[in-house]
Parts: structure tokens; C-alpha cells; sequence
């Protein structure tokens, strides 16, 4: 098993452990069957995956989708440990560290049409940036018929995505999406806007605010990109950093989920090679 499957594997077992302990989560014996099931997946495509290339590609990029139905799942086991949100103490950190709400502040200051639209479309297009840089990484790993470079990013994303997951289950907090007013005005007939909005109606896990995952992959990609592939690094960090910005100005996140966010993508950028060297071993 390569260390992006341990990794999984240890995650997937430490929530259908606290699963298996909360019966008061719905329907809690399917999610049990669903962890077992997915770790099962992941050992036989660990198995298989040395036979060819087909199944080395698949072994290696099915954790990019993967990733949108964990997430998922926290907003089902941020009900473990709280019955609420903790909106109201971030809020209150927010007006102490601040002076007030960065997340309401910034589009009232900046609230220029193009400016809100550039953030909004670099915030949706979130899941299309992790693997734009994985492609170039991997094209690059075919060139040089050496993957190492690809995985150990794909591996710290992981660890990223992970970290955030359990801090969404430990601290479930709504976030400026369903606590304060959208953005009125013209502002809000753009075609950005109205796909971000659409996106997160549809597909965010509520509860899932803090730290801003966001941010974290965000600062994971930068960083990787610059490490590997300066190019990359150009192309790429207009929007990525579009989407750090995004997060508070587009109020989907409040400031204090952007820092943490941040915090945990530079550590994990240090960390996340190094544990993967080790657990390779």
C-alpha cells in the first residue's frame, strides 16, 4: 500500500470507530458498511495496482473524487460531539481579533463587480484547480517515468483534506454562508456568483466551515507548485490565490477559518513529505 492508502485507511477507521460508539447518528450502520467497503477498495487497488497503467492511474487519481464524499460525511459526524454550532464564539473572536466581520467588511469596501466576480469563479472552480496541478505533476512523473513528485502531493493534500475533516467534527461551525446575508446589489446577478452559491447550496456539508479546508489545499497547491514547477506556479496562482481571498470576501468563511486554514497547509506542506518518506519505508 502506497502512504496515501495507509493514510486514508487510518482516517476511515478513526471515524467509523467514532461512529460505531454514537449510535445517534442516522442510519449509522451503513456508514460502518461504507468505511469497510471503501478500505477493502483500497487494498485491492493496492493489490492490483502494479499491473499495469491503467490501473496505476486509477489506483492514483481515485482519491480526487474520493475526497468530495468524505467531506461530505462530516456534516453527518459533526453531530457527535456538539448538538449545535459554534457560530456565535467565532463570531465573537472575529469582532475581538478584527474589530468586526472581515467577511461582511470586505465586499462592502471592495464591492466592485469584476473583482467579485474573479474571487467567485476562483472560489467554484476549487475542485478543478487540485487536479490541474496533479495532471501537470503527473505528466511530468510520465516524462521522468518517476510518480514520487505527483504522490507525495497527492499524499499531502490528503493529510490536509484530513486534519480539516476532523477539525470540521470536533468544531462544527456554520460559517457567513448561512449565519449572515448574501451580497445584494449588482453584485449578485454575476454569472460567478450564482455558480459559487449554486455549488455550495448543493454540495456543502453544513457545519464545515472551520478550519476553511479551502485555504489550506490552496496554500498546499502554491506551495507545491512553486516547489516543483515554477511554471505551474505562474499559471496557477492567480486563481488560487483568488480563491484564499474568496473565501472571506465572497462570505463563505470567516477570517479566523482562513488563518487556521492557512496554518494547517504550511504545516502540513513540512510535514506531509516527510511522513510520507517514513511511511514509504
Amino acid at each position: 500500500m502506497l502512504p496515501t492508502d495507509i493514510l486514508t485507511v487510518l482516517y476511515l477507521s478513526l471515524t467509523g470507530i467514532l461512529i460505531l460508539f454514537h449510535h445517534g447518528i442516522p442510519q449509522w450502520p451503513l456508514l460502518i458498511l461504507a468505511h469497510i467497503a471503501a478500505i477493502c477498495l483500497i487494498y485491492a487497488i493496492s493489490r492490483m495496482r502494479k499491473a499495469n497503467f491503467l490501473l496505476q492511474f486509477i489506483g492514483d487519481w481515485i482519491y480526487i473524487p474520493a475526497f468530495i464524499p468524505i467531506y461530505r460525511e462530516t456534516g453527518i459526524l459533526n453531530r457527535i460531539f456538539h448538538n449545535g454550532y459554534l457560530d456565535s464564539f467565532f463570531i465573537k473572536v472575529e469582532g475581538f481579533l478584527f474589530g468586526g466581520q472581515p467577511s461582511l467588511s470586505l465586499s462592502q469596501a471592495f464591492g466592485n463587480v469584476h473583482l467579485s466576480e474573479f474571487l467567485h469563479i476562483s472560489y467554484a472552480t476549487y475542485y478543478l484547480q487540485i487536479p490541474a496541478l496533479g495532471l501537470i505533476l503527473y505528466g511530468m512523473g510520465i516524462l521522468k517515468r518517476d510518480f514520487e513528485a505527483f504522490r507525495i502531493y497527492l499524499f499531502t493534500i490528503a493529510l490536509t483534506f484530513y486534519v480539516c475533516y476532523l477539525g470540521f467534527i470536533l468544531f462544527p461551525v456554520e460559517g457567513p454562508f448561512y449565519r449572515f446575508p448574501k451580497i445584494e446589489g449588482e453584485i449578485s446577478a454575476g454569472t460567478a456568483y450564482k455558480l459559487a452559491h449554486k455549488i455550495l447550496d448543493e454540495g456543502a456539508a453544513r457545519g464545515a466551515a472551520f478550519p476553511s479546508a479551502h485555504v489550506a489545499v490552496a496554500v498546499v497547491m502554491l506551495i507545491f507548485a512553486w516547489r516543483y514547477e515554477k511554471g505551474a506556479f505562474l499559471a496557477l496562482s492567480p486563481l488560487i490565490l483568488g480563491l484564499i481571498l474568496g473565501t472571506v470576501y465572497c462570505r463563505f468563511h470567516y477570517a479566523v477559518d482562513g488563518l487556521a486554514g492557512a496554518i494547517i497547509g504550511g504545516m502540513s506542506s513540512w510535514i506531509g513529505p516527510k511522513l510520507y518518506r517514513s511511511l514509504k519505508r
